[in-house]
């Protein structure tokens, strides 16, 4: 990727795969200047501002993520789904869970295949302690993508704390047999053995 930057260093698509490569890395921090250079050039590109949104709410800059998210709304090029998923998550991030509720339903709403709206959305609610509204969401994100670790220890969680046990059991190890060093499922897990199951 370096020498691909050290020939084309104001290249869009150079500088877009650049931040994508750190992002999949989780070095969100170094991906926002070259989402942010990729969308200087293309300032237009929904898919360019919605990358950068990405990586400003990962980074903590929930303000100007929000306003990119909207941009891309306002741009209508397709990617409006995902940039209601993006604000609701930043809302979420933000501390306001009604916001993020309304706006992971509109995500829904355009994509009901989109399983990290649905486990976000389980997340939101089950963070609320509305257990039976976020069970359907939860199950969903699973059914989608069950070799998530995470959704499986949020499945595990709502299941646990409608008191069924076994069905919390099951997705836990899921959780713990995909990922070992999940910190979340194995207290889950010591809290299930205490319980009996």
């Amino acid at each position: 990727m370096n020498k691909a930057l050290e020939i084309a260093p104001e290249d869009p698509w150079v500088l877009m795969s650049a931040g994508w490569i750190n992002a999949v890395q989780g070095d969100w921090t170094a991906a926002v200047p070259h989402y942010r250079l990729a969308a200087t050039y293309r300032p237009n590109w929904a898919d360019f501002l919605n990358l950068l949104a990405e990586a400003l709410r990962e980074t903590g800059q929930y303000d100007e993520a929000l306003g990119l998210y909207q941009s891309v709304i306002q741009l209508d090029q397709g990617y409006e789904e995902s940039a209601y998923e993006g604000i609701g998550v930043t809302l979420w991030n933000k501390g306001d869970p009604v916001g993020a509720r309304t706006n992971l339903e509109k995500a829904l709403s355009l994509d009901d295949n989109n399983d990290y709206a649905h486990w976000a959305l389980g997340a939101v609610l089950d963070e609320q302690g509305d257990y039976e509204a976020a069970l359907p969401h939860l199950e969903r994100a699973v059914a989608l993508v069950p070799n998530n670790a995470g959704y499986q220890e949020w499945l595990g969680d709502c299941l646990y704390n409608l008191g069924r046990y076994e069905e919390a059991r099951a997705a836990i190890n899921q959780a713990l047999e995909l990922d070992p060093n999940r910190e979340g499922a194995k207290r889950l897990s010591e809290d299930l053995a205490a319980q009996g199951y």
